[in-house]
């Protein structure tokens, strides 16, 4: 049965909170959003078909959520941060000790973006915490950009559809990574470092 379609922030809210995910439009292409958490990562699995070593990148709220979620920033990280955030820039910062390795596909870091688009920062403001978010559609296909276009697999799967004012943009955010002085471009998108 395919999940029913809503402008309601508040239900939204609450299928996050009780586990659930949510495909809607982001900052950067139609994306599907579940919570931080074992079963968040378990749901986004199971939807697109997905490795449980590989990480999501994480949603945050604001620049507070970063010191629950990373150990301290670099001047590199702290300059892109001023610079870019926030933005379609992820970065991938070492991950905080209390931040349990099975939430980061069991590595030592944490892929993380602060965006700047209002129907996804109200939607975070309203769940204040982090949510885990990745592209619709099945790995090793392109990201999709059009509701109509998702396959009907992951719209059975998905909770809820969360249809915002606004479209997403349709280009991935630019990932990035600093190693001592070298910069690392994981994945070059909208911004270009």
């Amino acid at each position: 049965m395919r999940a029913k379609r809503t402008r309601n922030l508040a239900e939204v809210v609450r299928v996050l909170k009780g586990g659930g995910v949510v495909l809607t439009a982001c900052d950067t292409v139609l994306g599907l959003l579940a919570p931080f958490s074992k079963a968040g990562i378990q749901r986004l699995n199971e939807i697109k078909g997905r490795s449980e070593s590989k990480a999501y990148i994480t949603l945050i709220p604001s620049l507070k959520s970063l010191e629950f979620l990373i150990k301290e920033k670099t001047v590199v990280e702290s300059t892109w941060i001023k610079k870019y955030w926030p933005g379609p820039l992820t970065i991938v910062f070492d991950k905080h000790e209390s931040c349990d390795s099975d939430l980061t596909g069991g590595g030592d870091t944490i892929a993380i973006r602060y965006p700047n688009f209002t129907p996804l920062n109200e939607l975070l403001d309203a769940v204040n915490q982090a949510l885990f978010s990745t592209s619709v559609n099945k790995q090793g296909c392109p990201p999709l950009n059009d509701i109509d276009s998702v396959s009907s697999d992951i719209l059975n799967r998905v909770d809820l559809i969360y249809i915002s004012a606004e479209d997403s943009p349709g280009i991935p955010s630019t990932i990035v990574r600093a190693c001592g002085d070298t910069i690392q471009v994981l994945r070059q998108g909208r911004i270009k470092i």
